[in-house]
């Protein structure tokens, strides 16, 4: 087993390494397609999977991409604007009302390109507008605009929201641990993977902020590990739980230190590939109840039952007496 594991991760390290990061990202971005029509539909996603998107899921209407939208996770949307039930616009307004859907980026096409209907949908949160018919280069060429500016705009979140909520006194917190954070280093190509991770960290804890009123998580962002020693010092009880990338130096004797020292704060180590760490060294590490995990292996809703396991649910007792919603017993299980 730990031979099959070894040559896994060689291999998923040698693929981050040799593709490009734009390659890499499309092997993780969750597409939603949203179209009546099936034929268009197929469509769609078969000229996705030739631009290199692999992960695609569909929807035949806005009503059900909704409903999908609740319980699944999406990277990007794109929709057409006509359909029956909830059209594409009211889809989008729909989403832009949510906080862990606000960011989504998303592009429209319709068969009709007048000017007012465009503007409506640009108004109501689309990112872009494409006209039916179109090829594979003009899609092509519409996504790689919408994602440039959509990474640059969810690296000035992250960067902004930090901290930004921390001096709440009974707030608990969840302290991320990376090896550089600043605007410009994370708007670089490279750092697409490490960006959407954060990403993905964000909108589960915007989820759980706006699921609950009486719920309230709060992050910090963290780029040496003496800062985040600190950190754990100051806040004390407050941080519930501590995300390290492997690549942080001095990372790995931060996660053996906090995981010894601190039974109430759960630690989670976050590897690029699975064989960057040794194999003895993992297995250590998982004995003294450390996650290890790859980078690309926590989407939102991973990220949300492993925060609402192991800080919502040791920060905020439930009211005596009041029973579990049917929602919250499924992520129970699910954890």
């Amino acid at each position: 087993c730990i031979f099959q594991t070894t040559v896994i991760s060689l291999h998923r390290a040698i693929l981050q390494t040799t593709q490009f990061p734009e390659l890499v990202m499309k092997k993780i971005l969750r597409v939603m397609v949203v179209e009546d029509l099936e034929g268009m539909r197929k469509l769609v996603c078969a000229i996705l999977h030739k631009l290199g998107y692999a992960n695609v899921v569909t929807a035949n209407d806005g009503s059900e991409a909704w409903e999908r939208m609740q319980s699944e996770s999406i990277d990007l949307l794109i929709t057409d604007m006509h359909m029956p039930k909830t059209n594409g616009v009211e889809l989008v307004q729909k989403m832009r009302k949510q906080p862990h859907l606000k960011l989504v980026p998303v592009l429209m096409f319709s068969s009709t390109e007048e000017a007012g209907q465009v503007r409506g949908a640009i108004a109501a949160g689309v990112d872009d507008f494409l006209k039916k018919p179109f090829s594979p280069t003009q899609l092509r060429a519409k996504l790689d605009e919408i994602l440039d500016k959509h990474f640059n705009r969810l690296v000035d979140q992250i960067i902004e929201k930090s901290g930004a909520e921390a001096k709440e006194a009974e707030m608990p917190l969840v302290v991320i641990g990376e090896d550089s954070i600043s605007k410009n280093a994370l708007r670089a190509p490279h750092r697409r993977q490490q960006v959407y991770f954060l990403w993905q960290a964000l909108k589960a804890i915007d989820r759980i902020n706006g699921s609950d009123e009486n719920i309230k998580l709060g992050y910090e962002l963290r780029s040496a590990s003496s800062d985040i020693t600190n950190l754990l010092r100051i806040r004390k009880d407050r941080i519930k739980m501590l995300i390290v990338s492997a690549t942080l130096s001095g990372g790995l004797t931060l996660v053996r230190l906090a995981s010894v020292n601190r039974e109430q704060l759960k630690v989670v180590l976050v590897c690029e590939n699975i064989g960057a760490v040794p194999v003895a060294e993992r297995m250590a590490l998982q004995q003294q109840g450390v996650f290890v995990i790859e980078r690309d292996e926590l989407p939102m809703e991973h990220f949300e039952r492993l925060l609402r396991e192991f800080v919502v649910s040791k920060s905020y007792a439930p009211t005596r007496g009041e029973l579990p919603s049917q929602e919250e017993i499924q992520r129970r299980i699910e954890a």
